[in-house]
């Protein structure tokens, strides 16, 4: 079979798209939409971040339980980063 270099149908090869490429070419901005598709929600409408599974938002006993629970665990990190460090210290490795 004989090659041919150019050929009828519309597949081009990465050579023949890189000699169609111009540098004074300018890509297009990507098309805004006015509607959402079907079935899309609206992101306003999305339920919140602090809101539980019945759309609830937590309360405030909640909350608060989730601050001293975080506030502990900062507190016991904290601790054991200075009982290394301290390690480091005795062996002479700062």
């Amino acid at each position: 079979l004989p090659r041919r270099e150019e050929s009828d149908d519309t597949f081009i090869t990465g050579e023949q798209a890189a000699k169609q490429i111009s540098f004074l070419e300018q890509a297009l901005r990507p098309p805004t939409f006015n509607q959402l598709p079907r079935g899309a929600k609206n992101k306003s409408k999305l339920k919140m971040k602090g809101a539980d599974s019945n759309g609830n938002k937590m309360d405030n006993v909640k909350i608060k339980a989730e601050q001293n629970a975080m506030e502990a665990m900062r507190r016991k990190v904290q601790a054991s980063y200075a009982i290394l460090k301290a390690k480091r210290r005795q062996e002479g490795r700062f």
